[in-house]
């Protein structure tokens, strides 16, 4: 068992019950990437490897992706308005950040982004180049902002996996980084924190 299980399963708090350990968190990447789903596995690898948030997610367009520097660019979320209509806007804080993409998700990305372009042009649905958003429907619009949640509740159950919420897998993202030796700035600056208080009160402290 590693520090983080330990620490994880060791807690007194909630925060146990709502994030993955690290052998819970490799569980969880085993059996999505044994899905026949590349567009979750790529979605969901950056969720739990560089900790988006879902609405960071959801806005990504491919000119956001350096395949070749493995780079992955964070400027725009989605938002919702009064009538439930998807817009976008920058993200939380104002906080632009550019992040190095693992080999396992960056790989994962570049088959979704072969596979996006065939499904497209087999609907004959246009593509619209760097400008196309990466996640969306089979309409090619907008993701809906609660079928993140059902797919993950879905696979966790079928699975036997502990269910942990789409934001619990940027929690699970920064604990692990925190038990790699990562610099707490280093952190702050992966999740797009303003202020390293949020990052050390809210993700790191409650397991120390």
């Amino acid at each position: 068992m590693t520090t983080m299980d330990k620490a994880v399963k060791g807690t007194k708090n909630q925060i146990g019950k709502l994030i993955y350990t690290s052998d819970e968190s490799d569980e969880f990447i085993q059996k999505l990437k044994a899905t026949n789903d590349i567009s979750k596995i790529a979605s969901f690898l950056l969720l739990i490897n560089l900790g988006l948030r879902k609405s960071e997610l959801l806005a990504l367009q491919w000119q956001d992706i350096d395949l070749q520097n493995k780079t992955i660019r964070i400027h725009q979320a989605i938002g919702w308005d009064e009538l439930n209509k998807p817009y976008i806007k920058v993200t939380k804080n104002y906080y632009e950040r550019t992040l190095d993409i693992d080999d396992e998700t960056l790989q994962a990305l570049f088959k979704w982004q072969e596979l996006q372009a065939e499904q497209l042009k087999l609907q004959n649905i246009e593509h619209k180049g760097n400008k196309q958003f990466i996640f969306t429907n089979n309409k090619n619009t907008f993701y809906n902002n609660s079928n993140l949640n059902r797919w993950l509740k879905k696979f966790q159950t079928q699975h036997g996996l502990k269910l942990v919420s789409v934001h619990g897998l940027r929690h699970t993202c920064a604990i692990r980084m925190f038990y790699q030796k990562k610099d707490i700035k280093f952190i702050q600056h992966f999740l797009g924190h303003t202020n390293i208080t949020t990052t050390i009160d809210m993700y790191i402290h409650p397991l120390c």
